[in-house]
């Protein structure tokens, strides 16, 4: 895997990237370009040093790297080596990470932790500002690129009012458009490990104070969690009249591995074509082509080929196998 373009970026539980032969987790590319944590997690930071306080906190200057990845800190210079006490929540630690909590002050930078294997702020010192993993787009000069690191949270729940993601908490980023924007939970690993039910994952503008100056077009999309309509995919597309669920050019899609459904625009693949599909297909997990999708009851609808129900589908709908319509 590589960390451009349009491919995922596989960060390990060590917060190290790509190595053969480890598994770990695959991050959206849109979550930022070598990724130090990961935004779904709301506990990703807990124990992360700022660096202007990492001088007091773990001895050196610089920040610790985030809690859960234990791999070294974008502001190297954190002290401890992720000890035996508090394990990570994403595996262990690795030199400069610090640990979730426990350990001696000091180490790890986490000077204030309660007892052994607890997290701060779980029985120790709770940390003020509390941080949150955030996608962030960076400037330097006249170019700009998008991370994902540790920035103070604030108190925002799902769906609350924000400006920036600082008005959200943990594991929340602020989307939206210049006028409005809400907190929704990030989905850079995939709507099954960070969406709940009636949700999905989608793309949405990040309406974070670094990107507030630029124009809707140009700001940067991030995947977050946001509610499907659940739709009837039986609805003719397009559908015109105040009668239509489905507005604006849009088609009801399953936009989840479990059924969920919503208005979308519909994509152009064909049965047999690379995703996004077109209306009256879906897109088939396992080999990511369009699958023609088609009734379980009634009347036939794949040619020569039969319908198969599929427990991605909702109830009475199934995709095409076999025959010349299969896809």
């Amino acid at each position: 895997m590589t960390d451009g373009g349009n491919d995922e970026y596989v960060l390990r539980p060590d917060g190290n990237p790509d190595q053969a032969g480890e598994s770990g987790l695959k991050l959206n590319p849109l979550c930022g370009k070598k990724p130090v944590c990961v935004p779904d997690d709301p506990n990703a930071c807990v124990g992360y040093v700022a660096p202007s306080a990492g001088a007091s906190a773990g001895g050196a200057t610089g920040g610790s790297a985030p809690t859960g990845f234990g791999g070294q800190s974008p502001n190297a210079g954190g002290l401890g080596d992720g000890g035996a006490a508090g394990e990570p929540s994403f595996g262990g630690g690795g030199t400069g990470g610090a640990i979730a909590g426990g350990g001696a002050a000091g180490e790890g930078g986490a000077s204030e932790a309660g007892a052994a294997g607890q997290p701060i702020g779980a029985g120790g010192a709770a940390e003020s500002p509390t941080y949150g993993c955030q996608v962030q787009l960076v400037t330097v000069g006249t170019s700009s690129t998008l991370t994902s690191q540790c920035a103070p949270a604030g108190t925002g729940a799902t769906d609350a009012p924000c400006i920036s993601s600082a008005d959200c908490a943990a594991g929340l980023g602020c989307v939206g458009d210049q006028t409005s924007g809400l907190c929704e939970p990030f989905c850079c690993s995939g709507d099954t490990l960070s969406c709940g039910t009636g949700t999905y994952c989608a793309e949405r503008t990040l309406r974070d104070a670094r990107a507030s100056n630029t124009s809707s077009a140009a700001a940067p999309l991030v995947p977050v969690c946001v509610p499907a309509q659940n739709c009837d995919l039986s609805v003719p597309y397009p559908c015109t009249g105040a009668q239509c669920q489905c507005q604006n050019g849009t088609a009801c899609l399953v936009v989840r591995s479990d059924g969920t459904t919503t208005c979308a625009m519909p994509g152009a693949g064909k049965a047999g074509d690379a995703c996004p599909c077109a209306w009256g297909l879906v897109c088939s997990a396992a080999t990511k082509q369009c699958v023609t999708l088609c009734y379980t009851r009634g009347a036939a609808t794949c040619g020569t080929g039969k319908c198969q129900a599929s427990a991605d589908l909702p109830d009475g709908f199934g995709v095409c196998v076999g025959g010349s319509d299969s896809g």
